[in-house]
């Protein structure tokens, strides 16, 4: 399919579009439910990457909504986290977005977690009240 073809460098259209900077050619892209937001390029480089390093915290927020992944390390787990290439590439901004969604997560985690613990405790004190051992 034509967006899963790559250049000389392995580098798709929505590389391209994310190191342009174009939030519109990027969420236009992602529209097709077959675009891959963690497709690597030869140098191991999701499109976040270079969406990044463009500094277009739109870009960032529409492929973290599609799935992007941006807590894992990039380079397929041996290179610099995306908090990283933010603050090489000096993207506050783009830091800004990628932290809020990373938030978002534990905070998530935490109220699921959480939630939980309250439940197996209610359940345990309503057991323990009607003798249930």
């Amino acid at each position: 399919m034509l967006l899963e073809a790559q250049n000389a460098d392995g580098q798709t259209a929505l590389h391209l579009a994310c190191r342009r900077g174009s939030s519109e050619l990027v969420r236009a892209i992602l529209e097709y439910r077959e675009a891959d937001v963690d497709v690597l390029d030869k140098d191991g480089d999701p499109p976040l990457v270079f969406a990044l390093a463009a500094g277009s915290p739109e870009c960032v927020r529409a492929l973290i909504e599609r799935g992007a992944n941006v807590r894992s390390r990039l380079r397929e787990g041996f290179g610099p986290s995306v908090a990283h290439v933010c603050a090489y590439h000096g993207q506050p901004d783009c830091m800004r977005v990628g932290l809020q969604f990373i938030m978002f997560i534990y905070i998530y985690i935490y109220i699921f977690f959480f939630i939980g613990f309250i439940l197996k405790r209610t359940y345990t004190m309503i057991g323990a009240a009607i003798g249930w051992s």
